[in-house]
């Protein structure tokens, strides 16, 4: 199963909550069996793309037009198996919050876990982590824990949508593609990411458990063969060596990945026109759920619902249009 991820937002918490500000993560799923399709579909989108719509040779989602994102839209929906799964994080909701640490949050709970290692390797790789963590920036620390919820709503989603035995060959091998902000091998983000994702998704998971469907997930399902356990869903297999970061215009899936949070990032952000949530609507067409779980919010701190309803109104309510049109 092929994971690709892209961003938008700079993940800066506004200075107050009167600034609307979201940073958002874009997951496409594409299943191995259907993976030479879709990019063939892409290849044809991209074929008829202006001079405009690329940087360095690459088709860039803030450069495409009205009609080229409708034809992106159109697109997805052709392509019965690719899923996108978007994640927001509420910045605005941190605004002011002098209670709320995030990065403190996970250092504390860093330290608890070194001074409970009983092995001195294990501790000191928990303390080098601990090190890495507290070096980077509170907008680096919330880019990657987005990054984290969003592959865990990834796999969730896919594992519901590509649980059919069209789809058994795909649980065997899982590839995670990145873009990420920083480059090179010794990446800071990247570093501590490779650790840290497999810790939160642990943690998340235990307040919202995996969704199995046992009519399907039987005994013989790829997926439970390959990473399920007595005590639960191996996540570290799931994971490790798996999570790349290769260049953009090297990666199809990237580029699907950052057109998609172009368009969500347009109906998100200032003042949102008919065109930007028809389109963004049209596209969410190939998420799942109901179109509150579909838009993808999360936020560090309760949320308040009624500020949600109105910051984000039209969002939900274009899902619900667009997939009641379908």
């Amino acid at each position: 199963m092929n994971f690709y991820f892209d961003e938008s937002g700079d993940f800066r918490v506004p200075a107050t909550r009167s600034d609307h500000a979201v940073g958002i993560a874009m997951g496409v799923v594409i299943p191995d069996e259907t993976e030479v399709d879709t990019f063939r579909r892409f290849d044809g989108f991209v074929a008829g793309l202006p001079s405009s719509a690329f940087r360095n040779g690459e088709p860039k989602g803030n450069l495409l037009d009205d009609a080229a994102r409708r034809q992106f839209t159109d697109f997805v929906r052709g392509c019965d198996s690719l899923l996108v799964c978007p994640t927001m994080l509420d910045l605005t909701a941190l605004a002011g919050r002098t209670d709320i640490d995030v990065q403190g949050s996970v250092i504390a709970k860093l330290q608890t876990r070194a001074g409970k290692c009983k092995h001195q390797k294990m501790r000191e790789q928990v303390e080098l982590l601990t090190r890495q963590f507290r070096k980077l920036s509170i907008v680096q620390c919330l880019r990657l824990a987005t990054w984290a919820r969003c592959i865990m709503r990834s796999v969730h989603d896919s594992l519901i949508v590509h649980s059919g035995q069209r789809f058994h060959g795909s649980w065997h091998d899982l590839k995670f593609e990145i873009d990420p902000v920083q480059r090179g091998a010794e990446s800071r983000e990247e570093q501590v990411f490779n650790t840290m994702v497999l810790a939160w998704i642990c943690a998340w998971s235990e307040a919202y458990p995996f969704t199995t469907l046992e009519d399907i997930h039987g005994a013989k399902h790829p997926f439970v063969q390959n990473f399920d356990t007595p005590e639960g869903i191996d996540f570290g297999k799931m994971i490790r060596g798996n999570l790349h970061y290769p260049p953009s215009h090297k990666s199809k899936g990237i580029q699907i990945a950052d057109i998609a949070a172009s368009i969500i990032s347009d109906a998100t952000h200032g003042v949102a026109n008919a065109v930007d949530l028809e389109n963004y609507g049209m596209m969410m067409t190939a998420s799942i759920g109901k179109p509150l779980y579909a838009v993808g919010l999360f936020s560090f701190v309760q949320p308040d619902v009624h500020d949600w309803q109105k910051r984000f109104y039209g969002l939900p309510e274009s899902i619900d249009a667009a997939k009641k049109s379908v």
